[in-house]
């Protein structure tokens, strides 16, 4: 069902339920941040072994997950909210991958809830990804899909800092020599 009715969305999310939103690069498929949220992603996916990442309002929540060094800190300071996915160490010592987004849409709904959501993009595991709201549909029968065209349509820019070592995991949106720029120049 595709939809403008932010309230739905939020009942949604508060419900464990899988919603389609728009973010500040492609499509995405966004649920709470609990274990049911992650089973039912998970089936929704068709995915098995790989992560999800973790959307959050802003550094402030961010904190509550991650381990961020100075370093960390100021590629989030100038490059989010954008078109950017940090993996970072978490506070259980693994790593998790972390979006702050920059759509309207996106911090309505943090306006109105305050915990964090899996995200990832809208497609099949191993599938490309769906860039119309037909698509999704198709695909995705019973997924709420915000009514939103604001898409740049590329994904995000990934990397994760290894140590004293940025390294990149997938070129996007934001050109990966920008990020090592601020990161080298960072002490």
């Amino acid at each position: 069902m595709i939809t403008n009715d932010i309230q739905l969305v939020i009942d949604s999310l508060q419900e464990n339920k899988v919603v389609c939103i728009p973010t500040d690069t492609v499509f995405g498929l966004a649920v709470s941040y609990n274990k049911e949220g992650f089973e039912t992603l998970k089936k929704i996916k068709n995915r098995e072994n790989k992560p999800f990442s973790l959307l959050v309002k802003d550094l402030k929540m961010l904190k509550k997950y991650c381990v961020v060094d100075n370093k960390a800190q100021k590629i989030i300071n100038t490059f989010l909210p954008g078109a950017l996915t940090i993996v970072l160490p978490s506070l259980n010592n693994e790593t998790i991958g972390i979006r702050i987004i920059d759509h309207h849409f996106i911090k309505t709904i943090f306006e109105q809830i305050d915990f964090p959501l899996y995200l990832t993009s809208a497609n099949l595991s191993g599938e490309p990804l769906l860039n119309s709201l037909e698509e999704i549909e198709k695909v995705f029968p019973d997924v709420l899909i915000i009514n939103s065209n604001h898409l740049n349509g590329m994904p995000s820019t990934v990397v994760k800092q290894d140590k004293d070592n940025l390294l990149l995991l997938r070129e996007g949106s934001i050109p990966f020599c920008d990020i090592l720029n601020i990161w080298k120049e960072t002490k």
